[in-house]
């Protein structure tokens, strides 16, 4: 197989789906997809597929949470334990800007179909949301979820001013 032919198992794959993404050619061995999928509840997640002329396949999903490095060592036990469970994709912790990434790489074969792909994908760019939970409280990111609500001064004892409302998250 070619690069030509994984590029199009990859974008048969994004297409069946109908999502947005972009393919750039980053040398003649290697391909990069990306992709961005938002959520209301956290926000933007940044996935990449590097495709290399062998058939080896580079899947990352940036999390849309940043770690201060004050919570790396507590962090990376809860990650230590996370992945000795997990078969297929892992969560790590890029000590230098504190992103959370999920990744996965694996070789395309003879076999591998769009569905195929896309199985693989989802697996990585969907974390459960009790994961992200603890990750978030964790790295004690503040993002708005659904229960979020808005207080008046005149619920709060501290109040606010000039009638502003403060956001509880």
């Amino acid at each position: 197989m070619s690069l030509s032919i994984y590029q199009r198992i990859i974008a048969d794959a994004f297409d069946s789906k109908n999502w947005k993404y972009s393919c750039k050619n980053l040398s003649e061995e290697k391909s990069m997809f990306s992709i961005n999928f938002t959520s209301d509840v956290y926000g933007k997640t940044s996935c990449k597929v590097t495709i290399f002329d062998d058939g080896v396949c580079d899947i990352e999903a940036v999390l849309p949470i940043v770690c201060p490095k004050e919570q790396h060592m507590e962090l990376c036990y809860y990650l230590a334990s996370y992945n000795c469970l997990k078969r297929y994709a892992t969560l790590r912790l890029d000590i230098n800007d504190g992103e959370i990434n999920n990744g996965y790489s694996y070789v395309f074969n003879n076999a591998t179909t769009p569905k195929d792909f896309l199985n693989r994908f989802l697996n990585v760019k969907d974390v459960d949301d009790s994961v992200l939970k603890d990750l978030i409280s964790l790295c004690k990111k503040n993002i708005p979820d659904k229960s979020s609500a808005v207080i008046t001064e005149s619920q709060t004892t501290s109040g606010g001013k000039n009638g502003k409302h403060k956001l509880v998250l």
